[in-house]
């Protein structure tokens, strides 16, 4: 499983706590916002997505 974590899959926590138990739990790719917010979540995620999409 934290294989697909090094390649295929992006953590996505809401705040630093969460972030935090990820990198506990040996996960490196996260992504989290600096406003600790579910809305301000799903904003950076999109913004990462689209990223992603135009390098594709």
């Amino acid at each position: 499983m934290q294989a697909l974590f090094e390649q295929h899959v992006l953590a996505v926590a809401v705040g630093k706590v969460t972030a935090e138990a990820l990198k506990e739990e040996g996960i490196d790719r996260i992504l989290a916002p600096s406003l600790e917010r579910m809305g301000a979540m799903i904003i950076e995620l999109s913004r990462y997505m689209e990223k992603q999409s135009a390098l594709s």
